[in-house]
């Protein structure tokens, strides 16, 4: 069954939940739906689209994700590039193991400094030996890695729920070296991970990419629509304001409603007549967007 993305009030990737705590949430009122999948879930008197996206009507403070890379096997075959720490043979996982370079039965720990990634071959020959007692040499000394090169290779993962994680991350991190990443996951064929990355490439205020986003602005699917709106808002940036205009009259009331947020935000006056014709718009929520806008606009 699918599961749903939370974002926080202003936006940012959350975390992932299950479809029923979605639902919970949902009717608690503590959330507002983003975007949908095409499942129902049916009760007795009530029909519901199953959120794939939904934003928490207040804001939640976040702490900073990813400061240190999560020791796991996958992350160890990342951080040695699949690649034998004693032959050098790059090999898929199903090859691969990893070895405690001090065994276990020897004190050896189960750590980032004394595991590698290991062909089966070699793991079998090295045994509970140490790689000088057996003749074997290691390509590098282990240690933990760095966050950022290892998010970078995740954000190329084959599954898509890593490659969503990876770019989430990065956005949080706060490093411009993330900005590449993020703006290759624009094209990524996952919505989620388009979604994600377009809060990424705001968070990181990625002004190089404000083509791309203008560009995502037309996505086949509306919660990247909407979160790009909100990336372009967020980056600032006057180039986006004919885009936008555009937006503002998306067939998704979330997207007209970010839209005009974003406008507002950047407080260009070109847009000034499209946010009044907006006051007329059957959403109340892309109303109260557009006034608001139009007020921070006569504000300035």
């Amino acid at each position: 069954m699918e599961q749903t993305l939370v974002l926080n009030a202003t936006y940012e990737p959350l975390r992932i939940v299950s479809w029923q705590k979605a639902i919970t949430m949902l009717f608690q009122g503590k959330v507002e739906v983003i975007a949908v999948y095409d499942r129902e879930i049916r009760g007795v008197t009530v029909r519901v689209k199953l959120p794939s996206v939904l934003r928490l009507l207040r804001h939640v403070r976040m702490k900073r994700p990813f400061a240190d890379v999560p020791f796991s096997r996958a992350n160890v075959y990342a951080r040695d590039d699949h690649r034998c720490q004693y032959c050098g043979r790059k090999l898929p996982p199903s090859q691969l193991t990893f070895d405690h370079v001090i065994p276990v039965a020897r004190g050896g720990h189960k750590g980032w400094d004394n595991i590698v990634t290991c062909c089966i071959p070699c793991n079998r020959k090295k045994g509970d030996h140490t790689p000088e007692e057996i003749g074997l040499a290691l390509l590098r000394k282990p240690r933990r890695p760095e966050s950022l090169p290892s998010l970078i290779a995740a954000s190329r993962a084959p599954q898509w729920v890593a490659r969503r994680n990876a770019v989430w991350a990065l956005g949080a991190l706060d490093d411009a070296r993330g900005v590449a990443p993020a703006l290759a996951a624009m094209a990524d064929r996952e919505p989620p991970v388009r979604r994600v990355a377009a809060w990424a490439l705001g968070a990181l205020d990625a002004d190089v990419a404000v083509t791309a986003l203008v560009d995502a602005l037309s996505d086949i699917d509306a919660g990247v629509r909407s979160q790009v709106a909100w990336a372009l808002g967020a980056i600032g940036d006057r180039r986006a304001v004919d885009g936008l205009i555009k937006a503002l009259k998306d067939q998704d009331e979330t997207v007209r409603s970010q839209a005009a947020w974003a406008l507002g935000a950047i407080g260009d006056g070109r847009a000034s007549d499209a946010l009044a014709a907006t006051l007329k718009d059957t959403s109340p929520k892309v109303r109260r967007q557009a006034a608001w806008a139009l007020g921070v606009m006569g504000r300035r």
